[in-house]
């Protein structure tokens, strides 16, 4: 299916465009300096296959950009079978028109530094070797052009004045010149060249390559940069949003408190007045969920990261998780990691907190009543947390939703924004989140904090 106008080609698509008009440009050089020969140096050489050559690579070319129409991404080995492509072509050509003596020998520089600007080190160590080979290939293997040779000029001057002088001398000593085998032609000149072509080849593979990927890899920072510095405005956004509805939502708190507290004084039977002391109490834990929210700005703003013990903040959080969901059971192993730490902070909480109720929404939509198995352990510098449900949930739309803001996981509309906000406040600690299967059916969340020295003993203010 053709590529849409409005699509914008990737970058490598837009470099093995960039080949094929370098290509283009080439061959109707290669056809200038055919007809050159033909016309100018009366050169008795093998039209057909050089014709030929530059007929199959017009053809690779229109193929190229009937491939380019195409949305498939393009690799890296494609680029250097194209470079390939143009390497053997060119050697061929060279071949039977003076090898390593034609001056238009030294274009086997352009693939390699094609190759060092775009092709991993592999590859373009491949192609400067393979660029190197043919180059030293055509130093024995080609059909002779006189008048590419280093001394024809100076041949021809020579054999005339002896002509004029001596006469069949003279002529005998242009047979022999005309008739020197490829071997005896490899004199300082061409051997000079070739050299020369061997080190240039080295130095573009070696530092051009090296300054290419360190292209790449800042180019690669500042889009990581860019991306981290939308996110950073999309959490501003969000925690505007969260401050406005937390002081939206008070009036409506204060209202439903005033109605617990009558219910609770009023006579009646006892069941009645548990389930009011239960209004009252939740909506007590509401405030207070409120008034974190309403100090989460400047937390975040002034309080640094400190470290803290990852089972003990993994109990603390347990603690609240079950006065807001009494009825979810859950199974916690440590794996003896009490004292290892990580860098913590409020965000932190709400992330782990926010996995817990994710693990708990999808083991209810489910309709299982089994445990949220909660574990940690210690793999060398990281510390491990393990969130494992038995709902239904699929690792890869649980990713995407982590990734994106206002992504919603179904009809609900849940999970989206809380994930991204985790994620967001994992990423900037240090740490990393994915979602994968679990083999008894289910999500599990992983977290990855790396480990971090307490600075004392004492204990952390909770």
């Amino acid at each position: 299916m053709p590529i849409s106008p409005d699509i914008t080609p990737s970058a490598s698509a837009l470099n093995l465009r960039r080949l094929v008009f370098i290509r283009a440009f080439v061959m109707a050089g290669q056809l200038a300096g055919i007809a050159y020969a033909a016309r100018v140096l009366r050169a008795d050489l093998p039209w057909v296959p050089l014709l030929a050559t530059v007929a199959a690579l017009g053809v690779i070319n229109l193929l190229t950009w009937w491939r380019l129409r195409h949305p498939r991404p393009v690799q890296p080995a494609e680029i250097f079978l194209q470079l390939l492509v143009d390497i053997c072509g060119l050697a061929i050509q060279l071949s039977m028109g003076g090898g390593a003596t034609n001056p238009f020998v030294s274009y086997f520089l352009v693939p390699v530094c094609i190759a060092a600007a775009l092709l991993p080190a592999r590859l373009t160590t491949m192609i400067t070797v393979l660029a190197l080979a043919a180059y030293t290939l055509l130093l024995f293997v080609y059909q002779p052009l006189e008048s590419l040779q280093p001394d024809a000029g100076v041949a021809a001057a020579t054999a005339a004045h002896d002509h004029g002088h001596h006469g069949a001398a003279g002529a005998m000593a242009a047979e022999a010149t005309a008739a020197a085998s490829p071997e005896d032609l490899l004199n300082p000149h061409i051997v000079g060249m070739w050299v020369n072509f061997a080190i240039s080849a080295v130095l573009i593979a070696v530092f051009v390559s090296r300054m290419a990927r360190s292209l790449r890899e800042q180019h690669a920072l500042l889009n990581e940069r860019r991306e981290s510095e939308l996110r950073e405005k999309q959490i501003v956004a969000i925690a505007s949003l969260a401050a406005g509805t937390a002081h939206e939502l008070g009036t409506p708190l204060n209202t439903i408190a005033l109605l617990a507290d009558g219910l609770c004084e009023e006579p009646q039977h006892a069941q009645a007045s548990a389930d009011a002391r239960l209004l009252r109490d939740q909506v007590a834990l509401c405030r207070q969920i409120l008034g974190k929210l309403r100090r989460a700005a400047e937390l975040y703003r002034d309080a640094a990261p400190h470290a803290r013990p990852l089972a003990e903040l993994v109990t603390h959080c347990l603690r609240d998780w079950q006065l807001l969901r009494p009825s979810v059971r859950y199974r916690f192993e440590e794996a003896r990691v009490s004292q290892a730490s990580c860098l913590a902070d409020s965000t932190l909480e709400q992330a782990i907190l926010n996995l817990l109720n994710n693990a708990a929404d999808a083991q209810q939509s489910a309709a299982t009543d089994a445990c949220v198995d909660i574990t940690i352990v210690e793999a060398g510098d990281v510390l491990e947390l393990r969130v494992a449900d038995r709902g239904e949930g699929e690792p890869a739309r649980l990713q995407m939703c982590s990734e994106t803001p206002f992504l919603a996981s179904g009809a609900s509309g849940g999970l989206g924004l809380g994930l991204f906000l985790s994620r967001s406040s994992i990423e900037r600690l240090g740490g990393q989140l994915h979602f994968e299967s679990n083999p008894g059916g289910g999500v599990v969340a992983v977290l990855h904090m790396p480990r971090v020295a307490l600075p004392d003993e004492h204990e952390i203010p909770q």
